[in-house]
């Protein structure tokens, strides 16, 4: 059975918005897991296949939340950078990557 357009980035993105309204923690905090778990797979246009203008938007994210390299080679730019973040910082980032579901949501939408 094929996935449905957008399927995968879909799926990624709702565990993404589970997490940033249920999960524990701080929004910075949020964010790095949001990212190592569920944008961290479809960073690869080979795993999302989503239009230039939501690519651009999803590789700027994914830049945003790895900005601050981490500080030995066992911590990762994720946690690195949400240590870091301000919460005006969190607050557009969460605002950035709700958009962006939203986005996808209306694609598939329009797909179906």
């Amino acid at each position: 059975m094929a996935i449905a357009p957008y399927g995968y980035a879909y799926e990624k993105l709702l565990g993404a918005m589970e997490i940033m309204a249920t999960g524990k923690g701080t929004r910075p905090e949020r964010l790095a897991r949001v990212g190592k778990q569920y944008l961290l797979p479809i960073r690869s246009p080979k795993m999302h296949k989503l239009p230039d203008e939501l690519a651009a938007s999803l590789d700027s994210l994914y830049r945003e939340l790895t900005s601050v390299p981490p500080p030995t080679q066992w911590d990762n730019a994720f946690d690195a950078t949400a240590q870091r973040m301000s919460w005006q910082k969190a607050e557009r980032l969460a605002g950035q990557l709700f958009s962006l579901f939203l986005a996808v949501v209306e694609l598939r939408s329009r797909a179906a």
